[in-house]
This record gives structure tokens, sequence and C-alpha cells, in this order.
């Protein structure tokens, strides 16, 4: 993401608990934090007086034990007018619906399920906690399972047509996510602004 956000010409500062392989790279500045607490101290020192017209919260709410307050902490780094671009995976998704009423209840390498989660959210409970934290919905979209990402991981490579041929199990995933999010969805993505 951050790659593509730069080739779009857009400054990058990333920040990640582990520093992966080639992070420099992708990023004009990268910061090794720990955001289970929120911003820290160190984090918010080596950000400086910098303000960020969007933040981008990736598939990051469900790994730290105080989202409230990292929402908070990422609000208070926006400059005037800027947004916050944040997804979750959707636990009412009727996959971890099926393991859980089924007494499956394990957790996954990858997915709705992974075992890095620590707070799971469905639709209510994400717009709740954007509310609580005096953020507005802008635009909220919802996306279905991932079925390219899945084959390619599956198939060891990625296929140069999957990407401009979507199957008909991802059309079909994504028009039931709109059908019917709370069941369907398999990610919630929202744009958010402080109030």
């Amino acid at each position: 993401f951050a790659e593509t956000a730069r080739a779009g010409g857009h400054h990058v500062t990333g920040v990640d608990l582990v520093a992966t392989p080639g992070i420099g790279d992708r990023t004009d500045r990268f910061i090794q934090a720990n955001l289970d607490a929120g911003m820290d101290d160190d984090l918010v020192a080596g950000l400086g007086h910098e303000r960020f017209d969007v933040v981008v919260l990736g598939d990051v709410l469900e790994h730290v034990r105080q989202p409230g307050r990292l929402l908070g902490d990422a609000r208070d780094v926006l400059t005037p007018g800027g947004s916050l671009l944040i997804s979750v995976p959707n636990f009412g998704h009727w996959y971890p619906r099926t393991r859980t009423a089924l007494g499956v209840f394990d957790y996954d390498m990858r997915g709705i399920l992974d075992r890095t989660h620590i707070r799971f959210f469905t639709r209510r409970s994400f717009n709740r906690l954007l509310t609580d934290a005096k953020l507005r919905v802008v635009r909220f979209d919802q996306v279905g399972m991932p079925f390219g990402v899945l084959s390619d991981r599956a198939e060891g490579s990625p296929r140069p047509d999957d990407e401009a041929r979507p199957g008909l199990m991802a059309t079909a995933e994504g028009a039931l996510a709109n059908a019917w999010p709370t069941m369907f969805a398999y990610q919630f993505v929202a744009k958010v602004e402080p109030v």
C-alpha cells in the first residue's frame, strides 16, 4: 500500500511493530513502534510536529487492546480537514459465525480469525467505536472475501489475468456483501473525519 501511495505522489510515513524487509524502500520514513497502547511518547517524538492529511489504519485496530485510544491519537495528528482511512475485518461474516455455531472457534493463520487479532468487530461495534472516538463517517464500504488473494496463495503465484477478470465466486461474494453486509462483508472500510 505504501509503495502505491508513494507512486501516486504522496509522502508516506510508515509505522509498524515489525520492520519488514524493504520497508525503507517503500516509505519515505519508517518508525518502528508498538501501537497497542496508542501513540506513545517515543512515537510522537519520532513524528515531531508533523501533521498528516490522511492517516491509514488498514487492518490495525483488531490488533490493539485500546482501539479507541489509537483512534484518538491518530485524530490528533491530522491536519485541519484531514481524514482517517480505516479497515477492519467483519466478525459477523458467515465464516466465523458458522465456525462459532459449530463449536470450532479456533484461530487461523490469516483472515478474520487471525491468531494475532485481539479485538473483533461487527458493523455495529465498528460504528460505535468511531462515534465514541468523535469521528464522523464520510464514506462506509464493505468488501467480500478476497478470493483472488486466497487463490494466489493456494497456487503459489498470481495469474496475470486474475486482476482483469474476477471469478464468479468473487463477483457473487461482492454482490452478497453489498446486499447483506452484516453477513457477507468480509471487511468494512471507512473514511472518517473528526467531528
